[in-house]
């Protein structure tokens, strides 16, 4: 997916009517019918001009945003057509309501926030299954180019849960869609989600850049690679360095890199970075992180182990900044899916640093703890030389002081995510009276 749009933007959600009770009573039946319905929404909203951003409350809803009103309102009606006209297993049949609505969206850490956001979701609230509502504003900026299928039924003014102004809501109907509906609910009748946010824990998922401001208790650990890193640049004759980090499975070695590591240096140095997962073919992921023709770099590589320090080279030459940081995460792929020797050689000896100091090229490596001993350090390639070079190990492991940081610092996210929400609104509607 590319970049998500930012500034005034129109946002559409979808959400299935009576999921639940469907889950509850044809689970089979409902895992095929879901992964059709994620596959018609997703598909038609990119043929629209679409974002899909990731699901919206329950797991059997979708976010999408759109850069121009009428993209968003032209895939609605198509994606209400292509659900109606769906063959779903037996025991399903699936309505699915949605809102669109026009407003800015606060962007920040591959979400979307606000009142616009916050409007949308109520606006999909007061909504029946298979029905498509849609904003006052949308609707003006969507109105003159609907095509000739569809029109718009206006539904009057309506309030909202929460929201201290009303809105004119208007509904999308046309050929292949249902036009009868029951009225519109009212606030009281809404048992809506919260409105969406970022929640504070990840639990067992990994954390991704996008993640860094949720990283906690490796922040000693982050600061102290990236002065290694600096300390590296700035030693006499090193044209690269190279910092292993070791941990077992599951211990964060990967979150370590893409939510401390990753973030710390563009942050503090601005230095473009580019991260792979070895896989299969490990030089083909190479070149594609790099942005680069696959076949000519890869032909390169196979016959010149100096080809990828060349290429470096001339993306550094050409102002794309100082100096490059090349992350290879889950470095024994190289050994468990690799299976071409003569592409793992020549992956190995591009990547590790020659006597040519042109090039200040970083590579962080990611593996698993298997055995950190002389023999396996010779299988991969490295030999003892390469401690005078740089070589480091670091261990993942978290500290008991950086759990307790994990602990306190999550609880104190959680508590403000919970005020930025309303902590009225995160009590289960049943419990709210008592």
């Amino acid at each position: 997916m590319s970049e998500l749009p930012s500034g005034t933007v129109t946002f559409l959600f979808t959400d299935i009517q009576d999921s639940t009770r469907l889950w509850e009573k044809y689970p089979a039946d409902m895992r095929q019918a879901l992964k059709q319905h994620d596959e018609i929404i997703e598909s038609l909203a990119q043929q629209h001009n679409g974002y899909v951003v990731r699901p919206r409350g329950e797991g059997d809803s979708r976010f999408v945003v759109f850069e121009r009103a009428i993209d968003g309102v032209k895939a609605a009606a198509a994606i209400q057509r292509a659900l109606h006209a769906e063959a779903w297993p037996e025991q399903i049949l699936l309505y699915v309501r949605m809102s669109l609505h026009t407003g800015d969206g606060e962007f920040r850490d591959g979400d979307y926030y606000g009142t616009a956001v916050n409007r949308c979701a109520r606006l999909r609230g007061i909504a029946h299954g298979g029905q498509t509502v849609i904003s006052k504003i949308t609707y003006e900026l969507a109105m003159e180019a609907v095509s000739q299928e569809d029109e718009y039924l206006d539904l009057g003014e309506h309030p909202l849960k929460g929201m201290q102004e009303p809105e004119h809501v208007f509904q999308l109907t046309g050929v292949g869609l249902p036009s009868e509906f029951p009225p519109l609910k009212s606030p009281d009748d809404v048992e809506e989600p919260p409105a969406p946010g970022k929640p504070p824990f990840k639990g067992l998922q990994h954390f991704d850049e996008a993640d860094a401001g949720l990283f906690f208790g490796r922040e000693m650990l982050t600061a102290k690679i990236v002065a290694r890193l600096q300390e590296g640049l700035s030693s006499k004759g090193m044209g690269s360095f190279l910092v292993l980090i070791v941990g077992a499975s599951g211990s964060g070695k990967s979150s370590l890199v893409r939510a401390g590591l990753i973030p710390a240096i563009k942050n503090a140095k601005g230095w473009p970075v580019h991260v792979i997962t070895p896989g299969d073919h490990s030089l083909r992921a190479l070149a594609d992180s790099l942005g680069l023709d696959g076949d000519t770099l890869i032909d390169e590589m196979l016959h010149d182990s100096c080809a990828l320090h060349e290429v470096v080279s001339r993306m550094l030459s050409r102002g794309d900044g100082e100096h490059l940081l090349l992350v290879v995460d889950q470095f024994e792929e190289l050994f468990t899916l690799g299976r071409d020797e003569i592409e793992r050689r020549a992956f190995i000896d591009n990547l590790l640093p020659h006597t040519l100091p042109l090039i200040a090229t970083y590579t962080t490596l990611a593996v698993r703890d298997a055995v950190i001993a002389d023999g396996f350090l010779s299988f991969f390639g490295f030999t003892r030389s390469y401690l005078n070079w740089g070589y480091i190990v670091y261990e993942s492991r978290l500290s008991s002081t950086g759990l307790l940081a994990v602990i306190l610092l999550s609880l104190f996210t959680a508590a403000f995510y919970m005020i930025s929400q309303g902590f009225h609104e995160l009590v289960d509607p049943r419990l709210r009276s008592k």
